[in-house]
């Protein structure tokens, strides 16, 4: 989608282009705006049928994109990776636990070593791992993912879990539940029409 031409130029709007380009039939409308919140998000989420999540950059991005989802209880995918690791997760608003909830089972107060060690890990450097055929493996996951809910011809995989994939192990995927938090705020604002018996994650196929 981008090479050296487009270097200062908004990748919003190059992404827009190449969609037209490669079917003029596809109406693309492109928002260009700064994302500093899930307030910034309000209003992006109406009518769709599910979001894909693509922020980087800024911890905590995805935490902003999960509750404005829930708050307007659209199904939510995202992915990446950490290292050797691929994973991709959803949430399906009312029916499953959201990214929020699994803030929950950090460690906290009552674990200051566990906790400092978390705060550790998360303000380590991150070199972007991201070469071309990782890349494609996590996109692929994600898209396959997200067209479970756009056609509904079978239940999301991820929904309320981390499935991971590590680089090390051959790539044998497994499940990583959310962590479960009755009192979430954000869940606490999915639509009435959304909630649903909470549903546990898949042990199915990636």
């Amino acid at each position: 989608m981008y090479r050296h031409a487009y270097v200062g130029r908004s990748k919003v709007e190059r992404a827009a282009e190449w969609v037209r380009e490669y079917d003029p039939s596809i109406e693309v409308r492109a928002v260009d705006r700064w994302i500093g919140g899930p307030d910034d998000l309000t209003g992006l989420a109406a009518g769709a049928d599910v979001i894909v999540g693509g922020l980087d950059g800024e911890p905590g991005s995805q935490l902003w994109i999960n509750e404005a989802a829930v708050r307007a209880g659209v199904p939510f995918v995202t992915g990446g990776m950490t290292r050797t690791q691929l994973l991709y997760c959803s949430v399906d608003p009312g029916r499953s636990r959201c990214l929020r909830c699994n803030e929950a089972g950090m460690p906290g107060p009552d674990d200051p070593a566990g906790a400092a060690a978390q705060r550790l890990v998360r303000s380590r450097p991150f070199t972007n791992a991201l070469i071309g055929p990782l890349t494609m493996q996590v996109g692929s996951l994600v898209a396959y993912e997200a067209l479970r809910y756009l056609t509904g011809f079978e239940p999301p995989r991820a929904a309320g879990a981390h499935v991971v994939l590590d680089l090390e192990t051959g790539l044998v995927p497994r499940w990583e539940p959310f962590a479960e938090d009755p009192d979430c705020p954000v869940c606490a604002a999915t639509p009435a029409a959304r909630r649903g018996p909470s549903a546990p994650a898949s042990s199915a196929s990636a």
